[in-house]
């Protein structure tokens, strides 16, 4: 702490001073903690805010890296899609999107596979629960597709 050692106030010399309470020139205090702890779904709530951001400036990379552990949350499992999809890189398609929840993301993923993937690939796409019980017409042509691939 500092304080004016003279009277002059149009020319004020100063100099060490002490608090009254502890005779020291500082003083020693506890920060109070947060009222509340915070809430686990607040990390998710920014990283959506985030996504939506860079989703609307269509950086589908970022958006990817941006989810990456987070697509357990059916939104941000749709803004993980949808930026696979945009991005059409087949690699990373394939790799995110391995284990298909539902008829949209088996689709994206069989056509990656048709495009880039391997046969080792298509045998295991045509084995998912999800691929051998949809009737769906796109994936029955995929699934044409990938077993003339595989007999190649």
């Amino acid at each position: 702490m500092r304080q004016m050692v003279n009277q002059l106030q149009n020319l004020p010399t100063w100099g060490p001073g002490q608090f009254i309470d502890t005779g020291k020139s500082y003083m020693d205090f506890d920060l109070s903690p947060p009222i509340q702890r915070r809430s686990p779904s607040l990390d998710l709530q920014l990283v959506l805010e985030r996504v939506s951001d860079l989703f609307g400036q269509k950086k589908w990379q970022e958006v990817i890296e941006a989810l990456d552990g987070a697509t357990e949350d059916p939104l941000a499992r749709r803004f993980f899609v949808e930026a696979l999809a945009e991005l059409g890189d087949n690699s990373h398609t394939m790799h995110g999107l391995s284990n298909p929840q539902n008829l949209v993301e088996a689709v994206i993923l069989g056509t990656a596979i048709i495009e880039s993937g391997e046969a080792s690939d298509a045998r295991r796409f045509l084995e998912l629960d999800i691929v051998m019980s949809e009737t769906d017409a796109s994936l029955q042509e995929i699934k044409t597709r990938l077993k003339r691939k595989i007999a190649k």
